[in-house]
């Protein structure tokens, strides 16, 4: 994938001479790691369990009823630059508020933010059909599952959504709410995650005293 072209780059220039297993990505992508202290990269080396907290599910449909925890594999099995990453979802969340959030601790400079942020409409394979915006490395997403109702307005945020072996996550920023957000399930069926985010979209919403027909019911907060 084009994430993995680009950790080529990244090691080419770290280390013009060495291996690309030798790619540091946490100093590459973490400027202030400090702020993300669980953010890893595993690269291909050791067991997944070495980082996870909890197991996750793989599931696939032509298994059958068949799943496969994912715990102890070796790291090997993740995308290397595309998919590789392990942590906590604050960490998560914390990184995407200090990439597209009010923060005084910048990610990336604003010309940079701005080419990121040249969203254009995915025209071929699985997000065209779920009307996915790209832009460089971020999308500009929809979580109400009820796009046209009113109040859709809380279920827009700019991130990226995340896919592998037995996880599926939301993460971003929403601009209604002002917040940023990492949402995490540990299988990978992503239609529990799809409905988590939507729900919680309704959740910010009426956290606010706004209450809004996502397509995915009411969360009523006590």
């Amino acid at each position: 994938t084009a994430y993995e072209l680009l950790g080529l780059l990244v090691a080419a220039h770290q280390h013009p001479t060495g291996s690309y297993s030798h790619l540091n990505l946490t100093m590459a992508a973490l400027p202030h790691p400090t702020r993300m202290p669980s953010l890893q990269f595993l690269g291909e080396h050791g067991p997944l369990s070495q980082a996870l907290t909890t197991p996750g599910t793989a599931v696939h449909h032509l298994w059958g009823t068949g799943k496969v925890v994912v715990q102890n594999q070796t790291a090997s099995v993740l995308g290397w630059t595309c998919g590789n990453m392990v942590g906590r979802a604050q960490d998560v969340a914390q990184f995407f508020w200090d990439l597209l959030g009010p923060s005084e601790t910048k990610i990336v400079s604003e010309e940079s933010l701005a080419f990121m942020r040249k969203y254009e409409p995915m025209t071929v394979g699985w997000g065209k059909l779920a009307h996915v915006n790209y832009g460089a490395g971020l999308m500009a997403i929809q979580a109400a599952l009820n796009p046209n109702a009113t109040g859709s307005e809380w279920g827009f945020y700019e991130g990226h959504g995340g896919a592998t072996y037995g996880f599926t996550s939301s993460q971003g920023f929403i601009p209604k709410a002002s917040a940023a957000f990492s949402l995490v399930t540990n299988t990978g069926d992503g239609k529990y995650s799809a409905v988590a985010t939507c729900r919680m979209m309704v959740a910010f919403a009426e956290s606010r005293g706004q209450r809004v027909d996502l397509g995915c019911g009411t969360v009523m907060l006590v």
